[in-house]
């Protein structure tokens, strides 16, 4: 009696798992056949939904059209005006929309899972990284902006994907457990994060066991993310869908005008300060404490970060899967930074780490690092203002159509 319960028992699980696992690629299918119109992909490109940069199908797609350049990146994101790459390359002008990948809090981490997450997708793909140096504090990534972020969903589809290596499957693995207020949340996933971080072979049957779990855990969640890209489609703008579907000769931009718009912008947006900072941030963050500000990050440092370390396997996963990527150096606002004592030569030092990090993976670089005292570059004391979005801008433009 006891051993056809356990039969049963056995055989409704198997049905179950097998259920489950048929829904997913059912669901692809129909949503490619129903949701993923001509100018669908292209009009989602600017929403900076955490559909796309917590989920799977969004960023796939976008990785496979030829049309879309996938922009992993943070904070900066909101930072609007017309020279936002969202509103820049809107509808494609010169023959590509930027598909901006994160929010604040997404640092190199969140990224790892994200572009990790691709595996195979990301073989000869390009993909552009905008890195702050607001990231590279002594603690690395906060547990509240990784908690926002996490995707439990990213880290199953990496761990059990067979075209990464299994050192990327441990480093990652003993990185998120690091993170418990997190992972307590996922106790499924946790104990998948252990066996993959051991480095003995643990025992067979419990591996299998917790695996198999762990695989149910993962179809649930990519089912989730089928329902949510399939809610969230029909809210795009039909006429945003209809400006992408069109297929017009690229354009040429006009960048030296782009520059001086830029800069006319800037000057006209920062009235109530010296610093080149917006106005809104000055008034609301900076002059109520401008006093106590002066001199009070002397003795602050961007090394030692264990950020470096994330970076690192960031840049390890792409150069694995042999993807192209241009990682961008975002500068500090130089005025403000030597107004509250954060050194030059620790800004610089950190510049420099960041460039020869990613020239020794073989990657591209634009550096903007010299443009820290150049007004309007930044909006504020950290994010790319109009000048600075128009130079990163640029610096997409050429890499995508491959200019030097």
């Amino acid at each position: 009696m006891i051993k056809r319960r356990w039969v049963a028992i056995g055989l409704s699980l198997v049905l179950f798992t097998l259920t489950l696992g048929s829904i997913v690629p059912i669901g692809r299918i129909l949503l490619d056949r129903f949701a993923f119109k001509s100018g669908v992909l292209q009009a989602i490109a600017s929403s900076q939904t955490p559909v796309a940069f917590q989920g799977l199908l969004f960023q796939e797609k976008a990785l496979i059209a030829p049309d879309i350049l996938p922009v992993y990146g943070s904070s900066e994101f909101s930072a609007e005006s017309e020279f936002h790459p969202s509103k820049l390359f809107d509808a494609k002008p010169t023959g590509f929309v930027p598909f901006l990948l994160g929010r604040g809090g997404s640092q190199s981490l969140v990224h790892v899972l994200s572009l990790a997450a691709q595996g195979e997708t990301l073989h000869d793909k390009k993909v552009v990284v905008i890195l702050s140096p607001q990231w590279f504090v002594t603690g690395g990534i906060a547990t509240s902006y990784l908690d926002q972020n996490f995707s439990p969903l990213q880290a199953y589809q990496i761990l059990y994907d067979p075209n990464l290596s299994e050192q990327i499957k441990q480093e990652l693995s003993h990185r998120l457990l690091e993170f418990p207020e997190v992972l307590k949340k996922y106790p499924i996933l946790k104990n998948n994060l252990v066996l993959y971080s051991q480095q003995e072979t643990p025992n067979a049957i419990r591996s299998f066991l917790m695996i198999g779990v762990g695989r149910i855990d993962k179809w649930r969640l990519e089912v989730q993310d089928l329902y949510k890209v399939a809610t969230f489609v029909p809210l795009v703008n039909r006429e945003a869908i209809a400006r992408n579907a069109v297929s017009l000769p690229p354009q040429t931009l006009d960048w030296v005008q782009l520059r001086e718009n830029a800069q006319k912008r800037g000057l006209e947006s920062t009235k109530s300060n010296s610093w080149g900072i917006v106005d809104s941030y000055y008034k609301k963050y900076i002059e109520p404490e401008l006093a106590q500000s002066f001199g009070s990050e002397k003795g602050a440092k961007l090394n030692p970060s264990p950020e470096y370390q994330d970076l690192q396997l960031l840049m390890k996963v792409l150069k694995e899967q042999e993807a192209k990527a241009l990682f961008v150096i975002v500068p500090v606002n130089g005025f403000w930074y030597d107004y509250i004592g954060f050194l030059t030569q620790e800004r610089t030092a950190y510049y420099t780490r960041i460039r020869e990090m990613s020239q020794h993976n073989g990657f591209e670089v634009a550096d903007f690092s010299q443009h820290e005292y150049d007004r309007y570059f930044l909006q504020d004391i950290m994010h790319l203002g109009w000048k600075g979005w128009v130079a990163v801008d640029q610096a997409m433009d050429q890499f995508y159509h491959e200019r030097s």
